[in-house]
């Protein structure tokens, strides 16, 4: 049971790197904790991160905890796979385990073939970012990255996964807050009153 004593919802947020997927869930969080809900971000990537600084102190650098090194990570990412296939989505379960949040956030779901079908299976749903190729490439060179990959193998894995809510962020955000309140209004709708969370979400 969560902190409210209602039924958790737990959301994967996808979309190519530029998408807005970050700033997508800082926005869900405020809203969120405006109808009362408590709500916490989740990163499949933290071993991820973890690792990543382990190399740089390794090498007599200091960055920061959340400075991507696209390149460094999906190296990483492959490594732990070799050894254990479901190793960052394991990791993620643990985590997740005693975490009695309204709502829980995953904003960095990249992989369709093992860590998506886990966290369906565990009651995710999936949400689309969606912006126009020209808004990306702005907010990619705009970004504070270490490193990029500019096209990863990784994309490919996100575009063939079936969304079941779209929200379109391009550099308007007041229409990106107004999707998002579409959105909990039927995700929360009737969820203190019977404990459960709609079935159904349909795409804008």
């Amino acid at each position: 049971m969560t902190k409210s004593g209602v039924h958790q919802i737990r959301l994967a947020l996808i979309g190519p790197s530029g998408a807005g997927k970050s700033t997508t869930a800082r926005l869900l969080q405020t809203a969120l904790q405006a109808r009362g809900l408590s709500c916490s971000v989740h990163k499949l990537a933290k071993p991820l991160y973890d690792i990543k600084q382990m190399y740089y102190q390794a090498a007599g650098q200091v960055v920061a905890y959340d400075a991507q090194d696209h390149p460094l990570m999906e190296q990483i990412a492959r490594g732990l796979r070799d050894l254990s296939p479901t190793s960052l989505v394991d990791n993620l379960t643990l985590r997740l385990a005693d975490c009695t949040d309204d709502v829980i956030l995953n904003d960095d779901l990249r992989d369709d073939a093992v860590d998506w079908p886990a966290l369906r299976r565990q009651g995710f749903r999936l949400i689309r970012i969606f912006a126009p190729e020209g808004v990306l490439r702005d907010r990619m060179i705009g970004r504070a990255d270490l490193r990029l990959i500019e096209h990863s193998p990784l994309d490919a894995q996100v575009r063939r996964m079936r969304a079941d809510y779209v929200l379109s962020n391009t550099a308007d955000l007041a229409k990106l807050q107004t999707q998002i309140d579409g959105l909990l209004d039927r995700l929360t709708a009737g969820v203190r009153e019977r404990g459960a969370v709609t079935s159904t979400l349909q795409p804008v």
